[in-house]
């Protein structure tokens, strides 16, 4: 089918998956990723390519962005700071010797001259309380003054003279204006927020206090923690295993990065995996390809380009005699399952962002 433009494709899609109007942000992600213009180009199957992959890019969309999970990512909860937070047995998602770490950890870091000096000269010696920090700093950031910016411009040449490196800068471009310079915090909401600084104000030598804590001290806190840590005394509890996960909406992949501690027993690890993989996956269970389906996934991932299913299927055939296909169209059926069997994870969004 040939479209004339953009827009008349766009009614068509909507009309085709009986929708009122399309996500715009979904069919500009479609743009991006090319599949918008090769219809326009009219290249072979690209219609039905659009709009598969339009559908899973709307479930994607309206099953993490529901709850406003597009705004913010739910990293550290300030009201779970201490006691440690039970699970929905009622007992104590962390360990005993994790808060003993924790505890020790935060008692050592204490007692550093940098985050001793700051609570004597901004706190008066006394820490605020969890619903105290927010508003202090909101208030300290009014009373630093202005937030800083950085700006930067391009360098035309470098100058020898003498031991002396002089650079030249390129007069005829504007400054690259960078910033505002933020700080991470826990609010009381518990996500994580951040504010405009003024970087030689209070919250700048808050900031830099973080961050050399982080840095070289206890690496495993995010910003937001050491602040937290620093203004109310209380500990982020460390947990002998941490997982990120890292989506690709778009085909359903779901990459799990892990840190632990590495006292951590293989078993107790394994365990604690299986948890998070059940957290991903629900209660699905991924069934293997059978070794036909995997060469056929593999084999048409590596010829498809420029040629027709029917030629497509004459190549296999060849190829793969004891598994040869008569009619094009259930070759094409049987090799786009197979793909999607291999990407679909069946990830339970609802679950991550609860």
């Amino acid at each position: 089918m040939k479209f004339r433009n953009e827009d008349e494709l766009k009614s068509y899609v909507a009309k085709r998956l009986k929708k009122k109007e399309i996500n715009d942000k979904v069919w500009q992600k479609l743009k991006e990723e090319g599949y918008v213009e090769e219809v326009l180009l009219d290249y072979e199957d690209s219609l039905l390519y659009l709009l598969k992959r339009y559908k899973q890019e709307e479930k994607f969309y309206n099953e993490a962005f529901k709850d406003g999970a597009e705004t913010a990512v739910n990293v550290y909860s300030a009201r779970k700071l201490f006691p440690p937070p039970k699970n929905t047995e009622g007992q104590s998602a962390i360990t005993e010797e994790d808060i003993a770490l924790s505890k020790v950890i935060a008692y050592k870091l204490s007692q550093l001259p940098l985050v001793k000096q700051f609570r004597r000269q901004e706190l008066k010696n006394r820490l605020l309380s969890l619903d105290e920090m927010e508003e202090w700093i909101k208030e300290t950031a009014k009373r630093d003054g202005q937030p800083t910016l950085y700006a930067k411009k391009p360098i035309e040449r470098i100058e020898f003279i003498g031991n002396e490196i002089k650079p030249v800068l390129k007069q005829e471009d504007k400054y690259i204006v960078e910033g505002p310079i933020l700080l991470a915090f826990p609010s009381k909401t518990g996500w994580v927020e951040h504010i405009p600084i003024n970087v030689n104000g209070v919250l700048g030598r808050l900031k830099k206090i973080a961050e050399r804590i982080t840095k070289v001290y206890c690496p495993i806190w995010s910003e937001a923690q050491a602040v937290g840590f620093i203004l109310t005394g209380k500990p982020p509890i460390i947990p002998k295993l941490q997982y990120s996960l890292s989506l690709t909406s778009s085909e359903g992949l779901c990459w799990v990065t892990l840190k632990f501690d590495a006292r951590i027993t293989p078993q107790k690890l394994a365990k604690e995996y299986t948890k998070i993989r059940k957290k991903i996956l629900g209660n699905h269970h991924i069934v293997p390809l059978t070794q036909k389906h995997l060469k056929l996934a593999e084999f048409v991932s590596e010829n498809k380009e420029g040629l027709t299913w029917r030629k497509l299927m004459r190549k296999w055939n060849e190829a793969f005699p004891q598994w040869a296909y008569t009619n094009y169209r259930l070759f094409c059926r049987d090799a786009n399952a197979a793909i999607d069997r291999i990407l679909d994870s069946k990830i339970d969004y609802n679950s991550l962002f609860r």
